[in-house]
Order: structure tokens, then sequence, then C-alpha cells
């Protein structure tokens, strides 16, 4: 499988000034041009500014076994007549992630959306995606929880499902939990 890809970010610059910090973290001395207070190797924290990027992307992908199966098998008479066992697709991507955060809470969201077009099997053109939210939230200080939901859609591998057409899989899960703390020693946790 051959991928060549071309990827474009665009996104905004933090929404809440960075902190001011007289010795910037885990880097002594920065490289010319970088800002000193944040570094990639700052932990993200109810102090980190908040941000929204999104990005968009373009990607060619060669596969010349796409229906996984040997040599000996005629890819038309279990996927098609017009099927074809090496094939092209680009997949245009456009995708975002972003945080907010306030004293007692965290929200986090990320996506993607993908419009695959296959170059000689189009039957199984498809839109596929992904995405999570969620909320990390704390009362006063004992309770505490998240709560959440991921989104999945995509076209499923033909190798684990042994049906040669378009068969677009869906998923979304769902998730909870909340703490309350005794004491500074012990908590309950539900999930």
């Amino acid at each position: 499988m051959l991928a060549i890809g071309l990827w474009m970010g665009m996104g905004s610059s933090a929404f809440a000034d960075p902190p001011l910090l007289t010795t910037p973290p885990l880097a002594p001395n920065p490289p010319v041009g970088v800002n000193p207070t944040i570094t990639t190797d700052s932990p993200i924290t109810r102090d980190s500014p908040n941000n929204l990027d999104f990005f968009i992307a373009d990607q060619f992908t060669y596969d010349d076994d796409l229906y996984r199966l040997p040599s000996y098998f005629d890819i038309t008479t279990v996927a098609g007549p017009l099927a074809k066992r090496q094939d092209g697709f680009n997949s245009t991507t456009l995708g975002g992630d972003g945080r907010w955060f306030t004293d007692n809470q965290t929200f986090g969201i990320d996506f993607r959306a993908d419009e695959n077009r296959f170059i000689h099997n189009d039957s199984l053109n498809n839109v596929s995606g992904k995405g999570n939210l969620e909320w990390d939230w704390r009362l006063a200080s004992y309770w505490s929880g998240q709560v959440g939901v991921s989104y999945y859609r995509g076209l499923a591998n033909f190798g684990d499902t042994g049906y040669y057409a378009r068969d677009v899989v869906e998923r979304e899960d769902y998730f909870g939990n909340i703490r309350y703390q005794v004491a500074r020693i012990g908590r309950f946790t539900a999930d």
C-alpha cells in the first residue's frame, strides 16, 4: 500500500494568553523564535489556554490488493463485474480539535470527516469520520467525574467481514463516571 498525503492546518492561537512564567518549564534555553512560556512537553492543565484548531488534508492511497484475497481468486465473481483488485482512492479530510477550561470544568472535542473516492471501484465511495466529546467536571472538593461520547463511521475491512461490497460500519460509545472522595486517603468511584 502506498500513501501520499498533503496536510494543511490552520487554527487559532489560544483564546487566552499563556501563563506568564519567570522560567519556562522543561526548557531552560528555548530555541530562538519559540514561545518560552509553553513547550511541547508542557502538561495540559486547567490553567492551559483554550484552543480550537481546524485542519484540511488530502491523501491519495494506492492498494494492490484492495479486497485482501489470494491472487487465484477472481475478484469479479465475489465483488461484482466491475470490481478491480488494484485501485487507488483519494481521501479529502476536514477536522478539528479544541479544549476549553474553566475553574472546575474542562470540555474537549476532536473530530474529522473524510470523503473517500475510489478510481475504479466507485461503488465503494463513502464518507467516513470519527469524533470525541468529553466533559471533565468537579464540584467543590469532593465530587468529580467525566461524561463523554465517541463516534466512528467507516468502511468495514474486507478481510474481517468476507463481504466484498460497500459495508459502512457506525459505532457510538458513551461513557461516564462519578467520584466522591470521602477523605484525603479514600474515594468511591462509579462507572
